[in-house]
């Protein structure tokens, strides 16, 4: 999956367009577009599969069908789905329940829903200012239909449940991410220090629960299937040119280790541990980029770790546990002529924003 959000001039348009492509031998085109009613200058994109979600933070008021009746800030995301022919089709709406009654400053009130959302599989993450919102796509028959967490939604896509509502931190401003049934929940708790908690989905409760201790670090941290991966930018003291420098960063790879009675060895305070439920991450692998800052992207895909910033994007690979350890190696280290502003990683392909 992958998750984008931005925003572009103060000038806010009355419509947006949420558009598909396909690639084939190298080209991308746009297959299909759909416009859809929108003041607001915020979005942010999920794609999994065959499902799409578009979060639209600054959707105002809606009515019963869930279309916008005037300006606001509660927020909705959009839902997309490809049919077995091929096309892409909306098929609804997800939002929370309306602000009525609710004093503007009072922190339970619904403000950019859609502000961030990550959808893998069955499950999805929604976030607005105060708190994450965790979602599940209702199978036929399913014995959770009725939860009390949904009663409170506003929902005209009834194949999506609501099953949990967690705090943001301080800041307000965080990121989630998926990887089959564990949800890692990143939010600051000062304005340079964050910390992600780790929670795993249980079918029998129709919820989550706390995988193991939080983790508090300075940078960013990325979960994959049974994979956890922190960059540690080095201090601005070591750091030099194009954020090199070494200097006490790192990249820290940790593995999840399966409720099989092996724990692996974890360092003082890395936030692994041995845990029950199902199976808790703990220190693999610490590798020494030559190359990060507070802005180099990460990513964790099926076997690979990718970072990058403006020139450059180095890739570790998997590998057979050697003798030493070792698991992951880098393979390759491409650089390019001009700088990109961002990079997203998805499907093992590669893309550069620029402009």
């Amino acid at each position: 999956s992958s998750s984008s959000s931005s925003s572009s001039s103060s000038s806010a348009p009355r419509f947006a367009h949420v558009m598909f492509y396909d690639g084939d031998e190298g080209s991308w085109n746009v297959t299909q577009s759909f416009r859809e009613r929108y003041r607001g200058n915020q979005y942010s994109v999920s794609l999994s599969g065959g499902r799409a979600l578009v979060g639209f933070p600054n959707k105002g008021k809606k009515d019963g069908d869930g279309d916008d009746v005037d300006d606001g800030d509660i927020g909705a995301v959009h839902v997309y789905e490809k049919n077995a022919s091929g096309e892409w089709k909306k098929t609804g709406q997800i939002f929370v329940a309306e602000n009525e009654g609710v004093d503007d400053g009072d922190e339970s009130r619904v403000v950019n829903f859609g502000q961030s959302v990550e959808l893998d599989g069955r499950f999805a993450c929604v976030t607005d200012l105060n708190y994450f919102y965790l979602f599940r796509r209702k199978d036929d028959g399913d014995e959770h239909e009725n939860d009390d967490n949904n009663a409170n939604n506003n929902n005209n896509n009834t194949a999506w449940v609501q099953f949990e509502k967690v705090e943001r931190g301080r800041e307000r401003y965080g990121k989630c991410s998926i990887a089959n049934d564990t949800f890692a929940i990143q939010s600051y708790v000062t304005s340079t220090k964050k910390a992600l908690q780790l929670y795993v989905y249980d079918d029998e409760l129709g919820g989550v629960a706390p995988l193991q201790d939080r983790f508090e670090r300075s940078g960013p941290m990325v979960l994959g299937i049974d994979r956890l991966v922190y960059l540690k930018p080095p201090p601005p003291s070591s750091s030099s040119g194009g954020g090199g420098g070494g200097g006490g960063g790192g990249l820290f790879v940790y593995h999840r280790e399966r409720d099989d009675g092996n724990a692996t060895e974890t360092t003082s305070g890395s936030g692994g541990g041995t845990g029950t439920g199902g199976g808790t991450f703990a220190l693999r692998q610490e590798l020494s980029p030559d190359r990060a800052s507070p802005k180099t992207m990460l990513a964790v895909e099926d076997g690979l770790i990718v970072i990058g910033e403006k020139r450059w994007v180095r890739i570790y690979s998997e590998r057979e546990e050697d003798d030493d350890g070792t698991t992951w190696v880098e393979t390759e280290d491409i650089a390019f002529e001009r700088p990109y502003r961002e990079f997203l990683f998805s499907g093992r392909n590669l893309f550069g924003v620029n402009g």
